[in-house]
């Protein structure tokens, strides 16, 4: 059943010139080796440590040249990346081998779940139960927390049945007959798609 609930996305707080900067991962790991629960160490081979020594910050298997004896083949950005201690983490990923872990920096291994966790904005006392592959995967395949909060938020007046409701049909054909470039403008101004709304009712 059409609810009539319009749902607009929340705009993002956290970067360059809006409301909060960035987290970065240096600060989402801050004395994260002090939490007891899923913070174990995966054993890594030697040829994978010299593959990591020659990784800079943030970046990944591309930084080693093509004649190197370490160097290695990828098609994706994952392998062999290493965490950015000055800038957001890139996307925590639940699957895959050996290159696809994500991996520390400056110290040459792969993270932790805990690392990974903290990544994810999982709280410390949010104990993951597994092996640890499957930590791996049900942190990777989560919603962080942290972001979720918005959506969730946005959504209550549709759970308390307190929202102007629109009818959206004639909504979609509206922005439908608009141009790409009207679309985009009337996203950046947020006061102008309450007016539209009131206008279809």
């Amino acid at each position: 059943m059409d609810t009539g609930l319009n749902f607009i996305h929340p705009q993002p707080e956290y970067g360059l010139g809006r409301k909060y900067p960035y987290r970065t991962a240096g600060e989402a790991l801050k004395d994260v080796e002090t939490v007891p629960d899923n913070n174990e160490h995966q054993k890594i081979q030697p040829r994978t440590i010299e593959i990591l020594k020659r990784i800079k910050a943030g970046g990944n298997f591309t930084d080693i040249p093509q004649d190197s004896p370490y160097y290695v083949k990828g098609m994706i950005s994952h392998i062999y990346r290493r965490i950015h201690p000055d800038k957001p983490a890139a996307t925590i990923i639940a699957g895959g081998g050996g290159g696809t872990w994500g991996y520390h920096y400056p110290e040459p291994r792969s993270l932790t779940n805990r690392e990974r966790a903290r990544l994810q904005t999982f709280p410390d006392d949010f104990v993951f139960d597994g092996s640890f592959t499957e930590i791996r995967r049900q942190i990777g395949n989560a919603v962080p927390p942290d972001g979720i909060v918005f959506i969730v938020e946005s959504l209550i007046p549709l759970f308390k049945n307190n929202y102007q409701k629109v009818d959206l049909y004639t909504l979609s054909k509206h922005l439908q007959a608009m141009s790409i470039k009207e679309r985009l403008q009337m996203a950046e101004l947020e006061l102008e798609l309450p007016a539209i709304q009131l206008s279809l009712l």
